[in-house]
């Protein structure tokens, strides 16, 4: 046998464990890369619904606070979200408008 002979066996099992290391990274990062986009997706919808609840609250608290005052005066107060106070609105000139 010719030294070109003894070579090739070698050459294509390299080359079939080249291929083989090639293709389990390939769906190694596929699988990963699904994996990212369930949970962005399932942290988008999260997301969105606890917008819509928020929104649907935001409302339900507009139609309540319209049952309770005038239209005229409920338009004057603002609704601060973030310590859930009825403060006045404050117009350009530091004037506080009731």
């Amino acid at each position: 046998m010719s030294r070109k002979e003894l070579w090739h066996p070698i050459m294509v099992g390299s080359e079939l464990i080249f291929l083989l290391a090639g293709s389990g990274l390939g769906l190694y990062y596929r699988r990963m890369a699904e994996r990212w986009h369930r949970a962005t997706l399932a942290d988008t919808r999260a997301c969105i619904e606890s917008r819509i609840r928020l929104e649907t609250e935001r409302e339900q608290q507009e139609q309540l606070l319209l049952s309770v005052i005038p239209a005229y005066i409920a338009a004057e107060i603002t609704i601060d979200p973030e310590n859930d106070r009825v403060s006045p609105k404050v117009d350009g000139s530091d004037r506080i408008v009731w």
